[in-house]
Order: C-alpha cells, then sequence, then structure tokens
C-alpha cells in the first residue's frame, strides 16, 4: 500500500509518498514531475522519480520529509 503525502510551499508541484514494502513502487503513478519522493517504510530506502519517468532508488542520505 502507499499513500501521497501533500505539500505546500517551494516544492508545490513535488509529490511525496510512503511505501509499506519496496515492491509497492510499482503502483506508483510514472506520468509525474521529476523530482517527486516515496520512502519505503519496510526498508528505509528511499526513490525519487527521473527525468524518463522512471522510480530510481537514492543513494543520498540527507533526504527528509
Amino acid at each position: 500500500m502507499a499513500i501521497q503525502i501533500y505539500k505546500n510551499g517551494p516544492t508545490q508541484g513535488l509529490k511525496t509518498f510512503i511505501c509499506d514494502k519496496e515492491e509497492d513502487i510499482e503502483n506508483l503513478p510514472t506520468n509525474i514531475k521529476m523530482g517527486c519522493i516515496a520512502y519505503i517504510i519496510e526498508t528505509g530506502d528511499i526513490y525519487i522519480i527521473n527525468s524518463e519517468g522512471e522510480w530510481s532508488k537514492s543513494t543520498n542520505t540527507l533526504l527528509s520529509i
């Protein structure tokens, strides 16, 4: 299961998703703005959507909600 969190401010237009498991990434939209983020509860991993509409695992540990 995945949920979407809405934010206002300087990141307006970027979406943040919270997923239970890594396989939930497959159910997230891909036709969204580059830079949207998905947090995986089970593993603590972070995914970011790139300019090609692909979810990519991030190696940046400074990202936060």
